[in-house]
């Protein structure tokens, strides 16, 4: 979790120093699967899985 913190805070900086302007809660996390913020599965976008291998 805090390494998640510590990139979203670095993209911030990033993101700002080039002129991002946010408003409000820019990294408010809306996303909630199966009552966690940060998902353990992936979410595959990619309609094509014949080529997706399941990690072990």
């Amino acid at each position: 979790m805090c390494n998640y913190i510590s990139l979203l805070s670095e993209a911030q900086e990033l993101e700002e120093y080039f002129g991002a302007e946010y408003v409000g809660e820019p990294y408010h996390r809306e996303i909630r699967i199966n009552g966690f913020a940060t998902p353990r599965v992936p979410i595959i976008l990619d309609e094509d899985t014949s080529h997706i291998v399941p990690a072990e």
